[in-house]
């Protein structure tokens, strides 16, 4: 039996720089579209045909622009905002269901082979995804050994991690939320493992090669970027203007205007951008409307509506704003003009 039913939680934390507080990260962009429609994506190449999207009302209308075209459901977060709530709102679309669970806020780093009878007829509670990840928080460490001990798992100094993607056997939502019910408030995957474990539930782990997510660092959504562009696919020439030279795996829609330049994939420029004398190199993601005029860029996210002239040097591992201006003014007294905001890193090399 497959697993068919995904469940993505969309939460409702905002991001940090360097998207400010409006932002969540399951909307932070990379390859110039939210992290969250890559998820729903993902999920469905892996077999699960019926996904749902649990957020608080506050991002509805968010989300919803963001889903749009992808035949998602969308579930409403309510009586409670922490994991136990985003459950109890999943459990009519669950029903007994074997189900994949999944944080919004992240990937996994190559697709998945479909979630077949890994969790099905007399199989384990929970399978839990695992990868290596040395980097990983002291928060997550916890959590990840807990998870690991259940399934008897040694946990190595390599920092063996678990995923933000679960999967959960037939009826174990509702066994854990009978389980639940007591608890004030369950705010980590691990109590969820955790209170079906010790009911006699079985733990299992299967090994993933990389998990990514975005919690407010610039570097991880550069990683996420360049992990969605790893994969990037396109099936026709991109239509380029006179003297440019196109490289490797390059998508460029049809409205935007690239000229007299060199675009080395993986890249995406997205709709209306206007590439002019410039060099665009692996791993960048240039977004709608934007503007680049004589600039090198590479490794790089470039959010609608930014421009970026004549710099001088090149632009690499950077994330440039909606509407951002990058540019060198060669007006005197020559000097260093910054308006920058809250949070806003700049490196000066």
């Amino acid at each position: 039996m497959t697993v068919s039913k995904g469940v993505i939680l969309a939460g409702s934390s905002p991001g940090r720089p360097p998207f400010g507080a409006g932002v969540p990260a399951p909307l932070a962009p990379v390859a110039n579209r939210p992290i969250v429609t890559h998820a729903v994506e993902r999920l469905r190449a892996a077999g699960v045909a019926d996904v749902a999207v649990v957020s608080a009302p506050a991002l509805e209308g968010d989300l919803e622009r963001a889903l749009r075209g992808l035949d998602t459901r969308q579930l409403r977060l309510s009586g409670g905002r922490d994991l136990a709530g985003a459950l109890r709102a999943a459990a009519p679309f669950v029903g007994d269901d074997p189900f994949v669970l999944q944080t919004g806020d992240g990937l996994l780093g190559h697709e998945v082979e479909p979630f077949a009878d890994v969790a099905a007829g007399d199989g384990p509670d929970t399978v839990l995804l695992v990868h290596r990840d040395p980097e990983i928080g002291d928060t997550e460490r916890l959590d990840s050994r807990r998870m690991l001990r259940m399934a008897d798992v040694e946990v190595d100094p390599a920092g063996l991690a678990v995923a933000g993607v679960s999967l959960f056997g037939p009826g174990a939502l509702g066994r854990a939320q009978t389980l639940l019910q007591n608890r004030p408030q369950v705010t980590r995957l691990a109590d969820v493992v955790e209170v079906l474990w010790r009911a006699g539930g079985h733990v299992h782990v299967r090994m993933v090669r990389s998990w990514r997510r975005y919690d407010g660092d610039g570097q991880n959504l550069l990683d996420l970027n360049r992990m969605v562009l790893e994969g990037l696919e396109t099936d026709r020439e991109p239509a380029v203007g006179e003297g440019t030279r196109v490289q490797g795996r390059v998508v460029v829609d049809p409205t935007a205007t690239v000229r007299a330049s060199i675009i080395r994939g993986p890249v995406i420029i997205g709709a209306r951008a206007q590439v002019e004398d410039a060099y665009i190199g692996p791993y960048t993601s240039i977004g709608a409307d934007v503007r680049v005029q004589g600039a090198e860029i590479e490794h790089s996210i470039v959010l609608d509506g930014a421009s970026i002239f004549h710099l001088g040097e090149r632009l690499e591992a950077s994330i440039v704003g909606r509407g951002a201006r990058v540019f060198r003014d060669f007006s005197l007294p020559r000097a260093m003009r910054l308006h920058v905001g809250d949070g806003v890193e700049v490196a000066l090399c």
